[in-house]
């Protein structure tokens, strides 16, 4: 399940309304504020009545909680707005943040961090994955109404020997807090090996796995073997994981301890609720095996006794041994469900390890299925859901925040013209189409799935987009198209368009356009402030890359991360580490290059920085040349004496070669070369003339003439009049 901040929160109406209520006490302005603590709700919650789906800008969120704690943490305690306990162990030290406050200090952490503006909602969330939380949280003897917890978990740690230095800090993971939806959660597979113990307040063991264990049923009865006496109550759960020795640890509170030690962590979606939701699994388990067949039937299901699906749909026989539970006893009927979901999890598992493994293994898994299945041709359809109306829709939204109903509407509209079995994945929607009428295949299958995604999209706020692998006349061959779905599903993501078959994918380009002598055009010019020029090579490179071809999600990721190089590298040359200008580019890179499925949001977003880039270039060089021709001109006047002062001789000392120097001079001076020395030489002259009694022949030489004549010639034909002339009228006035 895709979360907010990696945490597993349950939220219900009831403790919504409690916020909602408290926070109308304190404050007249509450709905936009608490929009957002909705908005946030409906991400986090199990429930599947939940009809709208927003996800929050993250630094919004975490200031309207921080707003929120301040001014009614007082008349609602922190465990009643959401349930958020976070504890770590350090240099035999253990903390502990309550509710609200957590977050708050976590926001604290966050801002010396990082620069919320200059990040998208995956960049966020890869920080949140990869942080060691909490760092700076307040030791637990500050926290008020700690009921204890401090010493249980103190104190059965300790019992486990955990020291920092042999595992350094423990990573906080996840966290949930059951409550009293403690049958509904779904527990997912995990893979690895499990040991663990449950302790008393006191630290006392009372009892312990004798071996490891490696799945999760054989897990449930190992540990409610010995669990007969522990009574039954609410839990909250944590995960912690060692930055030492890749070991996780479960830690349960209050009444009970529990820890759990998992070697060669790969989940990713294991929640803390296992050890909670254990408890009352095992005594419903003894307790319908011996009073209710129809559970115990479900049960014999995912025990690995596969009779039970031989009768045709597996999906109608549970349902229908559930439907019988559910009248014959109320009370069960959350158990049923979470039973119906461990056989749906274990299903879907193993079709999906038959799609990966190949003809021969899919063949026997299909037959260990007993799935009954029919048809003249097979593929696989490979569907997504986003967001609609969204910039920059980022990563598909995780199937429990989907509506049911929506995935099933697709299956009933494809079921029109032949079966179809269903199988999830966190976030994707397979479909095993087995065609069973005479219209083509693949004609059907895009034509349904462009209507239904107009009515999601319309309906739903919800944009679905599909990736159709080959269709095959052989139903073991199907494995084939199931990577050829996934393979064109990426290509979808690219432009959202709605679906993709897999034989349309050769016609895309594997290879993008962006060959390093273009770069390095573009620096130049940009360096040079000729944003037309760079323009021009940026419009050739967006056409050969998104209009005259159409590239893959993978390339055009790696063309994005390219481009944003370039510009890092010009923003290194011509902008200091910090100011509002780097800001103002690091931005635009968020909202508009890093949207790699939306071309032309890179469009806009590379036109404003070349524009800026240009015109930051463009005033640093005038500047710069600005300083550097007032340093030439200094040089022709220290050395207007020099018979050889010439545009050759200058462009040398300078360092340019001739023709550039007459452009560049003649560009930031306003004048040409031979203009301005010679201006400079007969304006000296001048000042001789009035100021000395020199002779002609050595103010000539002063000036850089070698004889008389070519002086009088330079002086008459810049003044009209001979050097004599000059002096006589200007010095008799003088």
């Amino acid at each position: 399940m895709v979360t907010y901040f990696q945490i597993s929160q349950i939220i219900t109406d009831k403790t919504i309304n409690q916020v909602k209520a408290g926070y109308e006490h304190r404050i007249k302005n509450i709905d936009s504020d608490f929009q957002i603590i909705i908005d946030a709700a409906r991400q986090l919650t199990l429930s599947n009545d939940i009809k709208e789906i927003s996800r929050p800008n993250p630094a919004t969120f975490i200031s309207s909680l921080k707003r929120i704690y301040t001014n009614f943490s007082q008349a609602i305690p922190s465990n009643q707005l959401i349930s958020f306990r976070c504890v770590y162990f350090e240099n035999s030290d253990f903390y502990v943040a309550d509710g609200f406050a957590a977050l708050q200090k976590k926001q604290d952490f966050y801002d010396s961090h990082i620069n919320y503006a200059d990040m998208n909602y995956e960049e966020f969330q890869a920080k949140i994955d990869n942080a060691t939380l909490p760092l700076e949280f307040w030791p637990l003897k500050t926290i008020e109404h700690d009921n204890g917890y401090t010493q249980q978990v103190i104190t059965c740690v300790q019992s486990l020997n955990l020291s920092s230095k042999s595992h350094g800090k423990l990573k906080f993971i996840w966290f949930i807090d059951t409550g009293k939806l403690i049958d509904s959660i779904n527990i997912p597979e995990f893979e690895g090996k499990v040991k663990f113990a449950c302790f008393n307040q006191a630290g006392e063991l009372l009892f312990s796995t004798d071996s490891l264990v490696e799945n999760r049923s054989e897990l449930m009865f190992n540990y409610y073997a010995q669990a007969d006496d522990t009574p039954k109550q609410d839990y909250k759960a944590f995960l912690f994981q060692s930055t030492v020795t890749g070991l996780t640890y479960w830690i349960q509170i209050p009444d009970n301890v529990i820890m759990g030690e998992i070697n060669e962590i790969a989940i990713v979606f294991l929640t803390l609720a296992v050890v909670a939701l254990v408890l009352l699994f095992s005594f419903a388990i003894f307790e319908m095996r011996l009073v209710h067949k129809p559970v115990n039937d479900i049960v014999n299901i995912f025990f690995n006794d596969k009779s039970a699906l031989k009768h045709g749909n597996p999906y109608m026989y549970i349902k229908d041994h559930i439907s019988t539970l559910i009248e014959e006893n109320k009370k069960l009927s959350n158990k049923a469900d979470y039973y119906k979901s461990i056989f749906i999890d274990e299903f879907h598992s193993n079709l999906i390890k038959g799609f990966y493994s190949g003809k021969d293994n899919l063949k026997t898994i299909l037959d260990t299925l007993g799935l009954n299945i029919q048809g003249t041709a097979f593929c696989i359809v490979a569907a997504q859901f986003y967001p609609a109306n969204k910039n920059n829709p980022g990563k598909p939204l995780s199937l429990v925040m989907v509506q049911p109903s929506i995935i099933d509407s697709l299956v009933d509209a494809i079921s029109m013209h032949g079966q179809c079995i269903k199988v999830q994945e966190p976030d994707t929607v397979l479909l095993l189409y087995c065609h069973q009428d005479n219209y083509d295949p693949k004609a059907a299958i895009n034509g349904i799935i462009n209507t239904y995604q107009a009515n999601v999209r319309s309906n739903y706020k919800i944009q679905l987009i599909a990736g159709v692998g080959q269709v095959y006349s052989q139903l073991y061959e199907v494995y084939l198209s199931y990577f050829e779905a996934i393979k064109a599903l990426e290509f979808t993501i690219v432009d959202m368009r709605p679906v993709i078959n897999y034989e349309d994918v050769g016609s895309i380009s594997h290879m993008y356009y962006y060959p390093q002598d273009v770069e390095q055009l573009i620096i130049n010019n940009v360096n040079n402030g000729a944003s037309e020029v760079v323009l021009d090579i940026w419009n050739n490179i967006f056409f050969k890359n998104f209009v005259e071809t159409t590239l893959c999600k993978n390339d055009v990721s790696m063309l994005v991360n390219e481009i944003k190089g370039t510009i890092i590298k010009l923003s290194n040359e011509l902008l200091p580490d910090e100011c509002e200008e780097r800001a103002l580019i690091n931005n635009i890179i968020t909202t508009h290059i890093d949207a790699s499925n939306q071309p032309e949001k890179i469009n806009i977003g590379m036109n404003m920085i070349i524009k800026r880039l240009c015109s930051i270039a463009k005033v640093s060089n005038e500047i710069m040349a600005a300083e550097l021709i007032g340093e030439i001109k200094s040089y022709i006047i220290e050395h207007l004496d020099d018979y050889n002062l010439s545009l050759k001789s200058v462009a040398e000392k300078f360092g340019f070669s001739e023709k550039y120097f007459s452009m560049y001079f003649k560009k930031y001076a306003n004048v040409g070369f031979s203009d301005y020395v010679l201006t400079a030489r007969i304006e000296s002259a001048k000042k001789y003339l009035v100021n000395s009694n020199l002779r002609m022949i050595d103010i000539a030489q002063k000036v850089g003439y070698y004889s008389e004549n070519s002086f009088y010639r330079a002086f008459k034909k810049y003044t009209g009049v001979t050097p004599n002339q000059y002096r006589n009228t200007y010095k008799r006035a003088f």
